[in-house]
């Protein structure tokens, strides 16, 4: 990860920082898709998960990653709402 921070030009601080802060990415994924999901309530299910998925692929997270805070908020819903 560093490397390829490295490569973009990112400054080498600002990297041992983001590496020592061990940012959890799935983590923060999961926590826009639940804020994101409220306003796509009203769309179709497929509609609804194409759009959270291009909002977090807007923001750089990984497709896998995308799917894994999708899934798992999805299947959050489906038990709150029975």
């Amino acid at each position: 990860m560093a490397a390829e921070l490295r490569q973009k030009g990112v400054d080498k601080t600002i990297i041992k920082r983001v590496i020592d802060e061990k940012v959890d990415e799935l983590f923060l994924a999961k926590e826009l898709v639940k804020k994101k999901a409220k306003s796509y309530q009203s769309l179709p299910r497929e509609e609804r998960r194409q759009k959270m998925a291009a909002f977090l692929a807007r923001r750089g997270f990984s497709w896998s990653t995308i799917k894994s805070s999708i899934d798992h908020v999805k299947r959050g819903y489906h038990i709150r709402r029975g």
